[in-house]
């Protein structure tokens, strides 16, 4: 039981941390990057980049990929939530780790593709090669690709047990 509610609670940690990013990469938009570097009293070196429209179209980009992830989190934790209160008996725990697995796959995609591209725009090269955070998208994939194959057997197992208790 404490583990269960242990994974919950880093959970609500994640959560927490993760919308105060996407708050602060709101505020960098709305405001713009020179107010706010007043603000923090920072530099931020990759917003002083010549082209202000594709560091704003990055943003934008990563902000909506942060949304698929916190989504993924979200159905996450619903789902331990569930696992919590009624064990594997809850009908919506498999569409709760669907949900979270795809998010997981999307955002793992897309963060990686993103990385490539700011890689190229900013850094002005290409380079086809594994580093750290290739495992880390290459993890959130295959999480997620895991979590998936998790909800069809929570499924099967849901229409199973439906089926045995109709049987004498």
């Amino acid at each position: 039981m404490k583990n269960k509610q242990l994974l919950i609670n880093i959970l609500n940690i994640l959560l927490f941390f993760i919308i105060g990013g996407m708050v602060l990469g709101i505020l960098l938009i709305v405001f713009g990057t020179e107010s706010l570097q007043t603000i923090l009293s920072t530099k931020l070196n990759v917003l002083n980049s010549s082209s202000q429209s594709v560091v704003y179209l990055f943003m934008v980009a990563t902000l909506i990929i942060y949304g698929v992830f916190t989504l993924g989190l979200w159905h996450f934790r619903k789902a331990g939530l569930y696992l919590l209160k009624s064990g594997f008996k809850q009908t919506n725990l498999g569409k709760h780790v669907t949900i979270a697995g795809k998010s997981f796959v999307l955002s793992g995609v897309f963060w990686w593709l993103i990385d490539g591209l700011s890689a190229i725009v900013f850094s002005q090269e290409l380079s086809i090669s594994v580093s750290n955070k290739t495992f880390i998208y290459l993890f959130f994939i295959a999480v997620g690709i895991f979590m998936m194959l998790m909800s069809t057997v929570l499924k099967e197992a849901q229409q199973l047990k439906q089926e045995n208790d109709l049987t004498i």
